[in-house]
């Protein structure tokens, strides 16, 4: 078997807007499959609930706002000094 997508174009084929893919890869999969996209939104919306139910602290107020984060911030830099990142 062989998929097409890579006669498509894509260099890479791995999870639907996946961080390893890059801010690139990201918005070209949010536009190529809307429905998998909403279903992010969905997600992240449900997380955003249970943080608040749970008395949690969340950074964000909406999917929306969680979903500029996911594409849009870099994601591999280090908080804790002892942690480990890909790609340093």
């Amino acid at each position: 078997p062989y998929c097409e997508l890579y006669d498509q174009g894509f260099k890479r084929i791995g999870c639907v807007m996946c961080p390893m893919s890059g801010q690139k890869g990201m918005l070209r999969d949010k536009d190529r499959y809307p429905r998998i996209a909403n279903c992010f939104l969905k997600a992240f919306d449900n997380m955003i609930k249970n943080r608040k139910d749970k008395n949690l602290p969340c950074d964000w107020e909406t999917p929306e706002e969680v979903m500029k984060w996911w594409i849009y911030t870099k994601k591999n830099k280090k908080i804790n000094p002892d942690q480990t990142v890909m790609f340093e």
